[in-house]
């Protein structure tokens, strides 16, 4: 009777661990596929913003492409703040006639690199998250300096839809890095050499994944 009172116990500490690998298992599959899908939905927002601020694409279809991605309390207006691009006055005249008539005079290259999804930083909340961007922009005109753009993406988890609440960025050229330059950002944050959005809890933010959105 005590040899099977000892493998019954044996029985249940292997059945809980094995319980708990599963619920680890889990997690991280869950974990995996959300971050899965937070990062697409970033790429298609910079593959978008890019491709219209270089007259790739019409408003429409830049409209289109981010249908269900946003939030509805972003407004529409804020689509319309071009940190560079075309100097059309109302974008929304971006249509397949103007891009007939037009071509693009900014971006030669454009390199994206996207983070890993980190806690959104004022809260413990799951359904809450941050992730950052560095684009690298070398212009055509060999006139104009090279620029950086940083932005942090705070992300909320809608019904199991992960949408954009809002878009925090700066900008900067990119001899600004440089520690004997003294060029001012171009967002006037005075952090020359230390951008704004370059660290997260005190460590290096740190990017997994870049793509080039003019050669898609």
């Amino acid at each position: 009777m005590a040899k099977i009172n000892k493998n019954i116990k044996s029985l249940i500490i292997i059945s809980i661990f094995i319980i708990l690998i599963l619920i680890v298992k889990n997690n991280m599959f869950f974990e995996n596929t959300n971050n899965t899908e937070i990062k697409k939905l970033i790429e298609n927002v910079e593959l978008a913003d890019h491709q219209l601020s270089n007259l790739k694409i019409t408003y429409d279809e830049y409209l289109d492409k981010l249908d269900n991605l946003f939030y509805n309390q972003f407004e529409k207006e804020s689509h319309n703040e071009r940190f560079y691009g075309s100097n059309v006055k109302n974008i929304e005249n971006i249509n397949t006639d103007f891009l007939l008539n037009n071509e693009s005079e900014f971006s030669k290259n454009v390199k994206v690199s996207i983070s890993e999804v980190y806690d959104c930083g004022w809260t413990t909340n799951e359904n809450w998250k941050w992730v950052y961007t560095k684009s690298n922009l070398t212009f055509k005109d060999e006139d104009n300096e090279n620029i950086i753009s940083n932005k942090r993406y705070t992300l909320k988890n809608n019904d199991n839809i992960w949408q954009i609440v809002s878009i925090d960025f700066e900008i900067y050229l990119q001899s600004a890095l440089n520690e004997d330059n003294t060029s001012d950002i171009l967002n006037y944050n005075e952090k020359a050499y230390e951008p704004k959005y370059d660290i997260h809890e005190n460590e290096k933010i740190k990017y997994l994944y870049t793509f080039y959105p003019l050669k898609e």
